[in-house]
């Protein structure tokens, strides 16, 4: 099994700390009715990255909105999106989001640079059969219509994300 590379546990301990500041409900995740601590994102088995365009020099609400958007985006993705139902890809995926849901949901935010890479990153979780979704801005408030603005990978394996994400920032 691979560790997490060192940026991705930065990340988490990052996260974790602007999580406990945001009070008790941004710690913790309801799972049958017992409520659990989630596991780190960087160092959990499974977990969704979202990708957040620096050049676009969004505010940070604006980002929590567009992460949100790409997290729901990967939640209702059909197992089907990426291949046929039959194939070995389609199951990977199905384990993957069930492994990540028994996991308490675990998403890391990192830093692309901008949209050429962001869709770089996107061909090459598509060819590894790992769910992208981008969202795409309504141009309501800071950033032109259209605009690419989130881009969320997974879930797929920590292993799997670290090879297609281990060398970004954290957000």
């Amino acid at each position: 099994m691979l560790r997490p590379s060192a940026r991705l546990l930065k990340a988490a301990s990052a996260s974790a700390a602007g999580a406990a500041g945001a009070g008790a409900g941004a710690a913790t995740a309801v799972q049958r009715g017992v409520v659990t601590a989630p596991a780190s994102a960087a160092t959990s088995a499974h977990r969704i990255v979202l990708l957040v365009r620096d050049d676009l020099k969004m505010d940070r609400g604006k980002i929590a909105v567009q992460c949100s958007h790409a997290a729901l985006l990967l939640y209702t993705l059909p197992s089907s999106s990426t291949a046929s139902l039959t194939s070995p890809l389609s199951r990977d995926v199905a384990r993957w989001r069930s492994a990540w849901q028994a996991e308490g949901h675990p998403a890391l935010p990192l830093r692309i640079p901008d949209l050429h890479s962001m869709h770089a990153l996107a061909l090459e979780a598509q060819q590894r059969g790992v769910p992208t979704a981008i969202v795409r801005d309504a141009g309501r408030t800071q950033v032109q219509r259209g605009s690419e603005t989130v881009l969320g990978i997974g879930p797929a394996e920590g292993r799997v994300m670290d090879e297609i994400c281990g060398h970004l920032d954290p957000l």
